[in-house]
């Protein structure tokens, strides 16, 4: 099983787009220590500063981190955040 991380894009609460990214490839890109689990990256208040520092009032983010060997299946996620700009 890979940890995936999704991160949706909601303008008025309608999704606009989705990006979904292996953990680990994200980490590197995102300069996360590789001994930080997804759930712990996406809880984390400089993460959750800095996305909504980039969003404007009726813009919102929702991360969330899944195991799956199936990019097209999901699942439900094992942890969730929502971000908005309030």
């Amino acid at each position: 099983m890979k940890t995936l991380i999704v991160l949706f894009y909601l303008l008025n609460g309608n999704l606009v787009s989705y990006t979904v990214s292996e953990y680990g490839a994200f980490q590197r890109e995102a300069h996360i220590d590789v001994a930080v689990p997804c759930e712990a990256a996406i809880g984390n208040k400089d993460f959750i500063d800095s996305v909504r520092k980039g969003l404007m009032a009726e813009e919102s983010m929702q991360a969330a981190c899944y195991k799956s060997d199936d990019l097209m299946r999901l699942g439900e996620p094992y942890k969730s955040v929502t971000i908005s700009r309030q």
